[in-house]
């Protein structure tokens, strides 16, 4: 019983990053793609070209929007470019913005540098504040209420920043990276310095002979089937505390999974390497799997699928872990 709580304590400490999302992304959202929920993207270079229901929320060093928002988008960027429609209300941080396309609610942008191109048209308020502000004698603002401010208007040359705000965004986006890099690790170490029997059975567990893929797939089911049982036990009245019960253990097997994709990655490179008898990896090939996944996963396109695959597997091989456990009591 300790060692459950251990777990679930370590479990917890990443559960608030990953609660607000709806759709939580770090790679581009394709033109083809269209979501019926909030989506929250955050990642270098971040392009969402796509459809998305509800609200968007995105941050990075480079931002692009050219798809369709439903409803109010946040931006967030050392350079935003907004060409897409803007369902409801805009709001926009930006060391650089440009914003060419309509917004059917209110603008509100701040910038060193804000432009807004001739096919920009922005039904609702517009507030906006740049150190340099240029706008397009083609774009259309339909509120009365227009309140633009521009600090280098009246100057021959524009004030200086206090600080570079593009630099200053990139800092925190990386700054972030490595705290969310340095939280999994910690998480990993405590478990491997708690529980070294757990670690090596987990990794055995995963890559053995013939068990990666057949983890994966399990991961997939498990990824599936769950969320539509405790839809099925909601709709049926089969039992809402059942489908809550499923709700959190799937809530908890993500979480899990985010922590040790990492350590299967480590693991495949132990059994790709080592080619060991005995499975006994030591704290080299922890960091390796943690930092190297993470760093792959930063790649566009292939990037967030290998980190899929891996965070599949994790799953599938904790839950082989926990029925093998309740078959032995």
């Amino acid at each position: 019983m300790k060692k459950l709580f251990a777990f679930l304590a370590c479990c917890f400490m990443l559960a608030p990053s990953l609660a607000q999302a709806s759709v939580f992304r770090t790679d581009n959202i394709n033109q083809t793609e269209n979501i019926s929920e909030n989506a929250y993207v955050s990642g270098p270079s971040p392009i969402v070209a796509g459809t998305i229901q509800g609200d968007l929320m995105a941050s990075g060093a480079n931002v692009y929007v050219s798809g369709n928002v439903v409803q109010d988008a946040m931006l967030a960027g050392g350079t935003v470019n907004v060409t897409g429609h803007i369902g409801g209300d805009l709001r926009v941080f930006a060391g650089t913005l440009m914003i060419d396309g309509p917004v059917d609610g209110e603008l509100l942008a701040f910038g060193g540098n804000v432009t807004i191109g001739p096919h920009a048209i922005i039904q609702g308020d517009v507030n906006i504040a740049g150190g340099h502000v240029q706008v397009d004698p083609s774009a259309k603002f339909a509120s009365s209420k227009v309140n633009i401010r521009d600090e280098g208007k009246d100057d021959q040359q524009a004030p200086q920043p206090m600080f570079d705000t593009n630099k200053f965004l990139t800092a925190a986006f990386w700054i972030t990276q490595l705290m969310l890099l340095v939280g999994i690790f910690v998480i990993v170490a405590i478990m491997h310095l708690l529980f070294p029997n757990f670690t090596k059975k987990f990794v055995q567990g995963s890559v053995g002979k013939g068990m990666f893929w057949k983890n994966f797939l399990i991961g997939l089911v498990m990824l599936i089937v769950m969320p539509i049982a405790a839809i099925f036990c909601f709709i049926t009245g089969f039992g809402a505390i059942l489908g809550i019960l499923i709700l959190v253990a799937y809530a908890a097997f993500i979480i899990s999974s985010i922590i040790f994709a990492g350590v299967v990655f480590g693991g495949l490179l132990y059994e790709l390497i080592k080619k060991p008898k005995k499975y006994n990896m030591g704290w080299w090939w922890l960091v390796l799997g943690v930092v190297g996944l993470h760093i792959i996963g930063w790649l566009p396109v292939v990037g967030w699928l290998i980190g899929f695959v891996f965070f599949l597997t994790a799953w599938g091989t904790i839950a082989m872990l926990r029925w093998r456990q309740m078959k032995s009591t």
